[in-house]
């Protein structure tokens, strides 16, 4: 998954006089002020009253992809979208206005992709490739759209453009491997839809009718977890349940791992090691981590994710905090530090005590401040602030605090 966004220098942003205009003098000295608005209105009135005039074109030109360019960094996309599609709409652009408007074009996709609103992510980068054919970046992001909506084999038709392009690419190739070792299996899966909310796909051999108890479950989970956090996902979610020995040799996870998340919810089906309530239990802690991502994103603290997927199973309480206060007694508690490290996660003899102990701070943070105020948290975490910062700010409480305070709670 794309985790970082980089907006692309855009250049070639120079207005030129033009004689015997004063509306184009009077938009350039607008735009030099800040007020783009008005500028641009200015030059508009100006082209529409001489559209031959190649120095005005060229000022208004420059002055919708100029100021697109920093709406992107305002974050405010849809008027982004709109003063970009102003120059889509100009013929003969030269190169260079091509090249600059197609990389806005892919900036914004990027921030549509992360936010899962994949359908306008999809039109902008064709737009895209209209402008300028054949880019590797676009074609790896149509790629992950293709893959995220479960459409592998259209992932892989664009990772194999991407990588006859840039053979060398080390990323391209390994999602390439990753699309085709995954679709070899899923294609063969059965799908149902639930509501528009869930596209599940489903190996029939492993399930009978527990399928429709399962769609009916997922769709309790969204409205019981949804009013919990306050946050609904308006976008599909794409389940996946394999057997189990398909699930461990495509996903090539452990043996203890009994479902995952990863932009897509992943279990096992295996009624004979798991039951239908394990299985339950299973995927309402998978789709808590489906919220705490949307909310945070990917700067969410692993112990954080965890424990608020425990706490949303609605387990027994008593047998979480009985292995934190044995783990207290003899010392050997792990600090937050170290639940930060995958290490701790992926080991089977300390991944019980992980999940565990954060399950006992996530119960005490609710219990002291409220869902409210985790929910809180987490949008701030996904602006980039730290979560001690967050939590400073937030709760006046410092991480050193926190960390007393949680023990002193469980014991």
């Amino acid at each position: 998954m794309i985790t970082r966004i980089i907006l692309a220098l855009i250049t070639g942003y120079v207005l030129t006089y033009a004689q015997n205009s004063d509306l184009n003098s009077k938009g350039i000295i607008a735009i030099n002020n800040g007020d783009y608005v008005t500028g641009i209105t200015y030059l508009e009135q100006a082209y529409n009253q001489n559209r031959t005039n190649q120095h005005i074109k060229h000022n208004l030109v420059n002055s919708y992809l100029k100021y697109a360019s920093e709406l992107i960094e305002k974050k405010q996309l849809n008027p982004a979208i709109n003063y970009a599609d102003k120059t889509f709409g100009m013929s003969g652009l030269p190169e260079t206005a091509r090249i600059n408007l197609s990389r806005i074009y892919y900036n914004i996709a990027i921030l549509l992709y992360q936010q899962k609103n994949y359908k306008t992510a999809e039109e902008l980068l064709n737009k895209s490739e209209q402008m300028v054919h054949s880019q590797v970046p676009v074609l790896i992001l149509q790629g992950q759209i293709a893959y995220y909506k479960q459409n592998l084999s259209g992932a892989e038709n664009y990772w194999k453009k991407a990588r006859q392009l840039d053979p060398s690419n080390a990323e391209i190739s390994k999602l390439l491997a990753r699309a085709t070792k995954q679709n070899s299996t899923e294609s063969k899966l059965s799908s149902m839809q639930s509501g528009e909310i869930f596209d599940i796909h489903y190996d029939r051999g492993s399930i009978g009718n527990e399928i429709f108890e399962i769609k009916q479950h997922l769709m309790e989970c969204y409205r019981e977890l949804g009013q919990e956090f306050g946050y609904y996902p308006p976008h599909p979610i794409i389940v996946i349940l394999y057997n189990e020995s398909e699930f461990r040799s495509t996903l090539n996870v452990r043996s203890q791992v009994t479902g995952l998340y990863d932009g897509k919810i992943r279990l096992p089906l295996n009624f004979k090691k798991y039951s239908l309530t394990d299985v339950k239990k299973t995927i309402r802690h998978e789709f808590t981590h489906a919220i705490v991502h949307d909310l945070a994103g990917n700067k969410c603290p692993t112990w954080l994710h965890e424990g608020l997927a425990v706490y949303s199973e609605k387990g027994s309480y008593n047998d979480n905090i009985q292995v934190v206060r044995s783990a207290l007694k003899s010392n050997s508690a792990f600090s937050f530090q170290m639940l930060s490290h995958s290490q701790i996660w992926n080991r089977n003899d300390l991944a019980p005590l992980a999940y565990s102990q954060s399950y006992g701070v996530v119960r005490y943070m609710i219990q002291r401040w409220g869902m409210h105020v985790v929910c809180d948290l987490l949008l701030k975490i996904k602006s980039g602030q730290s979560f001690e910062s967050v939590l400073s700010a937030i709760t006046n409480s410092t991480i050193t605090e926190l960390d007393r305070d949680w023990k002193t709670f469980v014991k």
